[in-house]
């Protein structure tokens, strides 16, 4: 639980509130949980495009990947 906390503290500027009172406070938390899910989801997206043009062309993925060395895409993660 803490991780994520702090994860939405420093990633997501929920430190500082800028909406008014208790039902600010509730909204702001809301919408930095869903800002934080929507960039898991986009994420996993992106891997399962990149599997998909894995399985249909291995060369042009493999000089992604030789090009792109910071990419994170373990085919064998998403079976």
């Amino acid at each position: 639980m803490e991780p994520g906390i702090s994860h939405l503290k420093h990633g997501h500027r929920i430190n500082r509130n800028r909406l008014k009172g208790t039902q600010g406070d509730q909204l702001n938390a809301v919408l930095s949980a869903a800002g934080m899910n929507l960039r898991k989801l986009l994420r996993q997206a992106g891997k399962t495009w990149l599997y998909i043009r894995w399985r249909l062309n291995p060369a042009e993925i493999q000089l992604y990947i030789i090009f792109n060395p910071n990419t994170a895409f373990y085919p064998e993660s998403l079976n």
